[in-house]
């Protein structure tokens, strides 16, 4: 089997951008089109600039349609989301065949994404036991996916 090879941090961070432009925001339930742009807008730019999560949830708190918890939990999830669809696009763009869930290895860790990362190197294609493909797997979610190329699926 080739080495293990990360995803290109640029090719990766493009691709999230793309995403953050196309759909942030779309998992967020009870919003009007307006805030939901707004939301998208936000996360956009913070992937663009490499903001800190600080500021985009402060900036979600501006627009007073969010708490403080629930501020971070979209600035969290939707940033996640991002750029877990940014680094699987740039990982199938650079032919990686393999892909594993890496959690954050403490007692917080969901029994999902416990089950994901249990599961090893599997697929690229596949989805993984909680039924995702990439990151995130729930809101604030703390957990990676890794990309490889090999020739061993056995690993």
């Amino acid at each position: 089997a080739a080495a293990f090879v990360d995803v290109g941090i640029f090719s990766a961070q493009d691709a999230a951008r793309t995403y953050a432009q196309e759909r942030a925001g779309a998992l967020i339930t009870n919003l009007e089109e307006t805030t939901r742009r707004q939301v998208r807008d936000l996360v956009t730019k913070t992937i663009e600039e490499g903001r800190p999560l600080r500021e985009l949830k402060n900036a979600l708190r501006e627009h007073d349609v969010f708490s403080a918890s629930r501020a971070e939990t979209i600035a969290r999830t939707e940033t996640a989301e991002a750029q877990g669809q940014g680094k699987r696009s740039a990982a199938l763009t650079q032919g990686r065949n393999e892909k594993r869930w890496i959690t954050a290895g403490d007692d917080k860790v969901d029994e999902h994404c416990a089950a994901n990362a249990a599961q090893g190197w599997i697929d690229v294609s596949s989805d993984f036991s909680s039924g995702r493909d990439t990151i995130p797997d729930h809101p604030r979610c703390r957990c990676d996916v890794q990309y490889r190329t090999s020739g061993n699926l056995q690993d």
